[in-house]
């Protein structure tokens, strides 16, 4: 699980296992599916701590919102060699306490997984939702 290949077939793996839940739950696919594409843009255009955090504040009244940011969450607490989140406080609340490196290491795994996401959504979500 040490080469770059697994790491990446994580990714996949994880991605397309979300994405059937995504798929399953009462969310808009279509909005899910959007949501997933415009976020790496997000995240260089504000930052990752700065997207996160429009997320999950939309993500209380938006369930395709939320999706997202559980995946995410899900990702980083998952026993992956990128699990970064450790204790029980919650997801952003972490992120914005990392230290630079460890934080700029998030964002790229969070733009190589959001690549994943975006393939499976693009395959599996419906478009009219």
């Amino acid at each position: 699980m040490n080469t770059l290949h697994s790491i990446d077939q994580m990714r996949a793996s994880f991605s397309y296992d979300a994405i059937q839940i995504a798929k399953e739950s009462s969310a808009k696919q279509s909005e899910v599916k959007s949501y997933i594409k415009k976020m790496p843009l997000l995240i260089k255009t504000n930052g990752l701590a700065q997207t996160l955090a429009f997320y999950r504040a939309k993500g209380t009244g938006s369930k395709s919102y939320q999706i997202v940011y559980d995946i995410l969450s899900t990702w980083f607490r998952a026993e992956t060699p990128f699990k970064m989140m450790t204790t029980d406080e919650g997801f952003l609340e972490q992120v914005i306490r990392l230290e630079t490196r460890q934080y700029m290491m998030l964002t790229d795994e969070t733009i190589l997984l959001l690549n994943w996401l975006r393939r499976f959504a693009d395959i599996e979500l419906k478009k009219e939702g």
